[in-house]
């Protein structure tokens, strides 16, 4: 009788963008941290340099429609514009287009930025096809299967101008004994690169298929 294992993804995505829909999209510059007029940030972000957005703001605002002349909706401090944390306290349910602001100067900007949760999502799939989910079916052992990830915004946005920017991804196991691993059988999903919206860990990982 042939050994069978139902798999089930517990975990999904657990996006390492501090270290760190849609497409194409322009890439940020040389490094991942300096931020132009327009650009896509996210939630979780640390350390972003704001100052080729606008170099005196001292916050950021969304408006309703986003429309300046209308009321605001919601105001994110900026007190260092060379190292900015985007805090998911600060953009509560507000995402979107948030222009720059000068509380000295009482003058709203044109310039912006577009703030954003990264939404990755994932399914386990055959590698034969990658068209077959087997989340929830028992399988063979011997089954070759792929991890397909979808991540629209960070696939899109979060990207430099040189390969290397590109954003890294987890893919986290419970076992039956209820610990967590990175690795399934083998292969190692610590690091996962985000180089594309929709991609398959099977021609993404040296590993290849899992089984």
């Amino acid at each position: 009788m042939k050994n069978t294992t139902k798999m089930m993804v517990v975990a999904v995505v657990m996006l390492a963008i501090a270290a760190l829909f849609v497409a194409p999209a322009a890439a940020r510059g040389l490094t991942i941290d300096n931020i132009q007029n327009g650009d896509t940030i996210f939630v979780w972000e640390t350390g972003l340099n704001l100052t080729a957005v606008d170099d005196d703001a001292t916050s950021l605002r969304k408006y309703v429609d986003d429309n300046t002349g209308k009321a605001v909706m919601n105001i994110i401090p900026v007190s260092n514009l060379s190292d900015f944390d985007v805090l998911s306290t600060e953009v509560g349910i507000y995402e979107g287009i948030y222009y720059t602001y000068n509380s000295t100067t009482g003058g709203v900007e044109s310039t912006y930025v577009i703030i954003k949760k990264p939404t990755p999502s994932i399914d386990v799939v055959l590698a034969s096809s990658h068209s077959d989910s087997v989340v929830g079916e028992s399988v063979d052992s011997s089954t070759e299967l792929a991890f397909k990830v979808m991540s629209p915004l960070v696939g899109a946005y979060y990207k430099t101008s040189v390969p290397s920017g590109w954003a890294t991804a987890k893919v986290e196991f419970t076992t039956p004994s209820g610990g967590k691993t990175y690795q399934l059988n083998n292969s190692d999903l610590s690091t996962v690169v985000i180089n594309a919206t929709q991609f398959y860990t099977d021609t993404t990982l040296a590993s290849g298929a899992t089984n």
